[in-house]
Formats: structure tokens, C-alpha cells, sequence
């Protein structure tokens, strides 16, 4: 049999079946528009999510002789449609993915009054709907999620003044209501802001306005808002108070903060195009590239190795369509294409398969209501070469690292384990993998690393073994065994958090397999589900933003 070539959001199929299947969440399977044979598939043609945690848009690629070269992908193109028209008109609100959809919350009615309500767009079901309206009303506040609820911080009012706020409300999902919580140490708005990898949320710089002579302009403090202490503290400022900036949290666990407007008085005050970049862990600060060109009010989100900027401003009203895409791993800024319409003060949130969602926003004194989504498509650039030579490894990412397990080089089967830190461009071996094992399913999956069944060098057989790495502990463990023994089979995690493996074979007797199993992580369990309708092996597999599992070409031979 060939090897499985099982990846994140680009896959290569080289083998003999170009039929496609879909897996829907009922257990039935039905026909797929055909794949061409020996291509990448884009985003741009099928938006993928191969496990629920990851918007990673990268992959590791080998052919079947024995090599070490690899190669990424990284979002080249930016193709945008429109969806559902929101039910109200919005500008200075926030976005945030929360379950199967994207909250929107906070912001200006088109009367320039504050919008109570709060709605959800159901990524899935491509609808809108409405939620509990948000107990204080503001704009210019921040809207982040962690673990399942999102955190309403600060704004401001409309009022004589339009005062600043320090109001934090937390929107629970669970009960479709609003609970009020800690508030900022201070009042402010227009502020940056980010959820950590550590599922804290930070707070950068804004303006606080409390009264007549109560007037902060670009602050550069900063601010952690711990969820589960539901407590803040002060971190370390940054160089340059600003405030409409706007930040992401990059692949690499650190924030990186963008463009903004120095202000120094009502109207006074330069736009910036510098970059400063938070790590969390050391809570110190250092520079990125700056943008290529000055940028307030703007969008700003992480896509795979990538932080990406759209519209914003670069003077008082002049809202741009541009968008740049800062690359994190070469510390370069490259243009891409433009937005649908000039824009600035929009809110965006980037969904689990990698759609990206913006909504709302202005261009001068004209507001939207509309809804738009972004798929990227890719290009291929290579990456530092693997240690050794190999193939029929696995490869899969975990937490923003790739791996390469398994496999067999000219002359032995291989025990290494190595990983790889895009950011770093670098490679390091960790804990081998206990057994020897080639043309294993190699699936990440709530921060583990699954490597099921495979082709055993001690057995002189095919396996149904499952073995694990946790990169935390840096060792190996076993998981309850599949109920058939295949390699040649290739697995994805579907939207309900278990996990699916398909097709493969049996080296002796050789047999072939049209059989699907069902993995239960909490139970540590396996259960048959429908199979598919032919039988194959070394296949490409895939679950989609709509919860259905794309089973696609493959061998059918032996």
C-alpha cells in the first residue's frame, strides 16, 4: 500500500481514486464533487478544519521516496463574499467566535445611539439571531472569548461627555445572560485588545474620558484580565501609547499590537504604522517590522504563521481597503488583496476552520450592516529540512508546532520524534515513539498527539495500536486499541469533539477496509459507524465548518 498523506488544510492526493465522500454528522455517506488529481486544495475551493482547535493554515509535505525537504503553507490571497445582511446597522462593536458562530456585541446604532442588542451569526446554518442585549450598553469596547464565554470590557457612553467605562460583563452561553464581573482598574475605550494563549485577556493603551478635566489621551499602559480569578493586574507598558490600534495573538504565543493614532489632543497626534510585540510569558516588549503604511481604527487577526491587517485609517475619516499580511516567521509585511469596500471600525473574528468574518464597520459617515467572509488561498514555501530521511511518517500540527513521527528511511524503521517551530524555523527532537510503526493515522486532538494502527515492523503486521504524545510531559502513553487492526488509514476529529478513522487495510492477509471507527477521548472508547461505500486505503480525509467529514480519493488496490 502507499502512504497516507494526512495534513491540516492542504492535501496532495497521488493515488488511483478520485471519487469524494462526505460523512454527515447522521452517519450517511454521500457523493462529492470529484477531486482532481495532484493538486494543493485551497481554501479559496473548501474551507478545511482538521481538528477543532487549529486555524493553522500549514502543512508538511513528503513525497514517497525518502526525503527531508518540507514545505508550508501560508495565506497568499485574501477572497472575500458577503453573507446575511446583520439585523441592525453597527460601527465601534466587537466580534468574537463563540461555539458555532460569531457574537457581535456593543457599538453605535446609525442614529449614533448605542446598540443594546446582541447577535449571534450561526456559522453553520449561515443565519442570524438574537441574543440576551447586553446590560450596558457601549462602543469602542473590547469583545473576547475564553473557554466558551465571551468578556464585554470598558467603552464608552453616549452622553455630554461620552464618558469612558471600566464595565466588564461576561456573556454565558449556557444561559443566554449576561453576569456582571470584575471591572478595569480604570475607565477607557478604543483600546487594543487580545485573548492570550495562556486565556487571559489583555488590554492595550485606548483613551480615558471621565470628565472635562479627567482627559487621558494615548495611553500606553497595559492591562491582564484573568477569567478564573476573574481578577486584573498591571503589566508592562509599551513604548508608545496609542490608542485604535488593534492586536492579535500570533502562532507563536505572543501579541502582537498594530498601528494606532498617538494622540495627543482632541485632534492632534500622528497615525502609526510601528508594531510592538507582547510575550505573555515574560511580560516584556519588542519591535516588529513596521506596516508598510500608517493605520488607525483597522482590523487585525492571526492566520496560521501570519498576523493580518485590513482597512483601517490613515488619516481623520480616510478609511483604506488595503490589507497586509505580516508573515511572523520572516518579520515582513506583504500586501494582499484588497477588502470589499473602504472600511475601518469594524469588528472580525476568525472561526475554527479558518473563515475569516468581519462585520459591520464605517467608511466615514456611511455604516454597514453588512456581513462579510474571507477565505485565504495558499502558497507553498519551503522550511527548514527535517533531521533525518524518511517516509511513510505521519505529520500533524499541536499548539502551533509540527510533527513528524514514525516512518522508514533507506534502511531501518524509525523511533524519532522531531517537531518544528515556524516561528523559529527550527527542528527538535523529542521522546521517541515507542513502537516502530509506518502508515499510522497521525491525528492532533486536545493538545495530543494521536498516532492509530500502522504497519508494524515487529508484528510483520498491521496494527490497531494508539499511542500518544503529550508535549507538556515531552512522553508517550497508550490508549484503548481500534477494534480492527489497518494501517494505510488516515483519521480527522470531527465538530463533536470524537474522533473518526477510516479505511486502510490489513497487510496479512492483505484485506481492505471499508470499515469507520468512532474514538470517545473522555470514555477512551471505540465504536463502528457507517462505513463507506468502497473500500480503500491511503485516502485524504477532512471535517468541514459544517460538521460533515470529507473522505476523498485513495487506493483501491493493493
Amino acid at each position: 500500500m502507499g502512504r497516507p498523506n494526512v495534513n491540516d488544510h492542504c492535501f496532495m492526493i497521488h493515488h488511483h481514486m478520485k471519487r469524494s465522500m462526505q460523512l454527515k454528522p447522521q452517519s450517511r455517506w454521500s457523493a462529492s464533487p470529484r477531486f482532481i488529481v495532484g493538486f494543493c486544495l485551497t481554501l479559496a475551493t473548501m474551507p478545511i478544519a482538521s481538528h477543532p482547535s487549529s486555524t493553522q493554515a500549514k502543512t508538511i509535505s513528503a513525497d514517497a521516496a525518502a526525503q527531508n525537504s518540507t514545505a508550508t503553507c501560508t495565506a497568499q490571497s485574501l477572497f472575500w463574499s458577503t453573507i446575511p445582511t446583520m439585523p441592525a446597522v453597527r460601527m465601534g462593536h466587537g466580534s468574537v467566535v463563540l461555539g458555532d458562530g460569531v457574537l457581535v456585541a456593543g457599538g453605535y446604532l446609525a442614529t449614533n445611539a448605542l446598540q443594546p442588542a446582541v447577535h449571534m451569526f450561526n456559522v453553520l446554518s449561515n443565519t442570524w439571531s438574537s441574543l440576551k442585549s447586553i446590560p450596558t450598553p457601549r462602543a469602542h469596547l473590547g469583545v473576547a472569548a475564553v473557554n466558551g464565554k465571551a468578556y464585554a470590557i470598558g467603552g464608552h457612553l453616549v452622553n455630554p461627555l461620552n464618558q469612558s467605562v471600566s464595565a466588564v460583563e461576561m456573556y454565558d452561553p449556557a444561559i443566554n445572560d449576561w453576569i456582571t464581573k470584575t471591572a478595569m482598574p480604570d475607565a477607557r475605550h478604543n483600546f487594543a485588545y487580545a485573548a492570550g494563549a495562556n486565556n487571559r485577556i489583555y488590554v492595550f493603551g485606548g483613551e480615558s474620558y471621565t470628565s472635562s478635566v479627567d482627559v487621558r489621551w494615548g495611553i500606553s499602559d497595559v492591562l491582564e484580565y484573568d477569567p478564573a480569578g476573574d481578577s486584573w493586574q498591571a503589566k508592562a507598558g509599551m513604548a508608545t501609547g496609542r490608542e485604535w490600534a488593534a492586536a492579535a495573538t500570533g502562532s507563536d504565543g505572543k501579541i502582537y499590537v498594530t498601528g494606532g493614532w498617538a494622540r495627543t489632543g482632541a485632534l492632534t497626534g500622528e497615525r502609526l504604522n510601528s508594531v510592538e510585540v507582547y510575550d505573555p510569558a515574560s511580560n516584556t516588549w519588542s519591535s516588529a517590522a513596521p506596516m508598510p503604511q500608517a493605520r488607525a481604527a483597522h482590523m487585525a487577526f492571526s492566520y496560521g504563521g501570519s498576523i493580518v491587517v485590513v482597512g483601517g485609517e490613515n488619516t481623520a475619516t480616510a478609511a483604506q481597503a488595503t490589507v497586509y499580511e505580516y508573515v511572523i516567521a520572516t518579520n515582513t509585511w506583504h500586501t494582499r488583496t484588497n477588502f470589499l469596500t473602504n472600511i475601518s471600525k469594524a469588528g472580525v473574528a476568525v472561526f475554527r476552520d479558518g473563515q475569516i468574518f468581519s462585520t459591520g464597520g464605517a467608511n466615514g459617515s456611511t455604516w454597514y450592516s453588512t456581513g462579510n467572509k474571507g477565505i485565504a488561498s495558499l502558497s507553498w514555501a519551503p522550511v527548514a529540512n527535517v533531521p533525518d530521511t524518511r517516509y511513510g511518517q505521519g505529520a500533524a500540527e499541536v499548539d502551533g508546532k509540527i510533527y513528524i513521527v514514525g516512518g522508514l528511511n533507506t534502511s531501518s524503521y524509525l523511533t524519532a520524534t522531531h517537531r518544528l517551530n515556524l516561528a523559529t524555523q527550527s527542528w527538535e527532537t523529542v521522546a521517541p515513539i515507542p513502537e516502530r510503526i509506518q502508515f499510522a493515522a497521525t491525528v492532533s486532538m486536545n493538545g495530543l498527539l494521536y498516532v492509530i494502527g500502522g504497519y508494524s515492523p515487529r508484528t510483520l503486521n498491521s496494527t490497531n495500536w494508539v499511542q500518544v504524545y503529550n508535549p507538556t510531559t515531552n512522553s508517550w502513553f497508550t490508549r484503548t486499541s481500534m477494534l480492527t487492526a489497518r494501517h494505510g488509514v488516515i483519521g480527522a476529529v470531527g465538530l463533536n469533539g470524537k474522533m473518526y478513522v477510516m479505511g486502510g487495510g490489513l497487510q496479512s492477509p492483505v484485506t481492505l477496509y471499508s470499515t469507520v471507527e468512532e474514538y470517545d477521548p473522555v470514555a477512551d472508547s471505540w465504536q463502528t459507524k457507517a462505513s463507506i461505500p468502497r473500500a480503500s486505503h491511503t485516502a485524504a480525509m477532512a471535517t468541514l465548518s459544517n460538521g460533515e467529514i470529507v473522505y476523498a480519493g485513495g487506493n483501491i488496490g493493493g
